[in-house]
C-alpha cells in the first residue's frame, strides 16, 4: 500500500495517497479506529482513480484508537434497552460541531475543490461527513455515508445537502439503529439530496457488496 503518513495539517494527522487524479476522496474513520482503518478503500480494485485523504481523530480512546467527539454510551444503551431510539436522535452530540470545523479547515488547508471532492465516513465518521459536507462554500461532489445515524444537528434548516449521497446501513446494526435511517433519508431528500440507498442484512460494517456499489456510485 503506497500511502504517505503526513505528520500534521491544520492540527490533524492524516494519511494520503496522491495519485495525481482530478477526484479527491476524504474518508473519516469511526469511533475507536484511526486513520488506517478505512485506508484499504484506496486499494479496492473497483474504486476510481482518486487522491485519497484519511484524517485521524484528535481524541485517543485507547492505545491506538481515536475519536472525533465523545459518545455517551450509557445514554445510547438506555435508548436501546427502552426502545426510545428517537430520544438518542434528538440529542445534539457534544463536539460534533467542533469536529465539523476541523474537517472543513482541513479540506481548505489542502485546497480541495468541493466540486471535485467526495466526503465520506463510517459510523461516527459518516455523521461527521454530513456535518462537514454541508458547511462547504458549495456542496461537495458527493457524500459517502456508511452506517450513519440521525442527530438533532442533522435537522438544521440551514443545511444544504444538494448533492448526490450514497447511504448504506445494516438492518441488524446493534450499534447505530437502522430504525433511524428512514427519517434520516427523508430529511436528506428534503434538503436537496439525490439519494442512493443500500441496505443489507448485517450489522455495523461495510460488506463487499456495499463497497462495489459505492465504487459504481463514485464512477457514475
Amino acid at each position: 500500500m503506497n500511502l504517505n503518513k503526513i505528520e500534521q495539517q491544520s492540527g490533524l494527522h492524516y494519511i494520503e495517497r496522491d495519485n495525481g487524479a482530478k477526484l479527491n476522496i476524504v474518508m473519516i474513520h469511526g469511533f475507536g479506529a484511526n486513520a488506517m482503518d478505512l485506508s484499504f478503500l484506496a486499494d479496492e480494485a473497483d474504486m476510481p482513480q482518486a487522491n485519497w485523504f484519511f484524517p485521524e481523530g484528535p481524541f485517543p480512546t485507547d492505545a491506538w484508537g481515536r475519536a472525533w467527539f465523545p459518545i455517551d454510551f450509557t445514554f445510547l444503551e438506555e435508548a436501546w434497552s427502552t426502545g426510545n431510539l428517537h430520544a438518542f436522535a434528538a440529542v445534539d452530540p457534544p463536539g460534533l460541531k467542533e469536529a465539523g470545523d476541523l474537517i472543513s479547515v482541513f479540506m481548505q488547508s489542502l485546497s480541495l475543490d468541493p466540486w471535485n471532492t467526495v466526503v465520506g465516513g463510517f459510523s461516527q465518521g459518516a455523521m461527521l461527513a454530513m456535518e462537514a459536507g454541508c458547511r462547504l462554500s458549495v456542496p461537495p461532489q458527493g457524500l459517502l455515508l456508511f452506517s450513519p445515524t440521525l442527530t438533532s444537528r442533522s435537522r438544521r434548516e440551514s443545511d444544504n445537502f444538494s448533492t448526490k449521497i450514497f447511504l448504506s446501513h445494516g438492518r441488524e446494526d446493534m450499534v447505530l439503529p437502522f430504525d433511524l435511517i428512514a427519517p434520516l433519508a427523508e430529511l436528506l431528500r428534503s434538503r436537496g439530496a439525490v439519494l442512493e440507498e443500500h441496505f443489507f442484512s448485517g450489522g455495523h460494517t461495510i460488506p463487499s457488496q456495499v463497497l462495489s456499489a459505492a465504487a459504481k456510485f463514485l464512477i457514475d
